[in-house]
């Protein structure tokens, strides 16, 4: 819930540089989207979904609202099978700390790009 018509409660997705309590805001009238489809394979993406990796945009994709319904039970797989997400992060923290969970699975990709 917002305190009254005048002001909003929300979170910063890039730099605050320059903004401060009280600024001005504008209201866009949608919600945060993504872009969903094959195009979007093996590419790299910022926050808002614009193209980080030197590539033209990506075509032949949708862009769906990041506030959508999870699919119907009846729409859902109940067998063991790998979930492809597309999503790939390489935890950059010191090699020197002790490695836990995914960050133990980083570890040989880490020792290998930092010489």
């Amino acid at each position: 819930a917002q305190p009254d018509a005048h002001s909003v409660h929300g979170i910063a997705l890039t730099p605050t540089e320059g903004f401060a309590r009280g600024s001005a805001v504008e209201d866009t009238g949608g919600q945060l989207k993504a872009p969903v489809g094959k195009g979007i394979l093996s590419r790299m993406f910022d926050v808002f979904g614009n193209a980080i990796d030197r590539q033209a945009a990506p075509s032949e994709v949708q862009w769906r609202t990041v506030h959508r319904a999870p699919p119907a039970l009846t729409r859902r797989s109940t067998k063991s099978e790998i979930f492809e997400t597309g999503i790939k992060v390489i935890d950059t923290g010191s090699i020197k700390e002790l490695p836990t969970g995914k960050c133990a699975e980083t570890m040989p990709i880490k020792r290998k790009f930092s010489g």
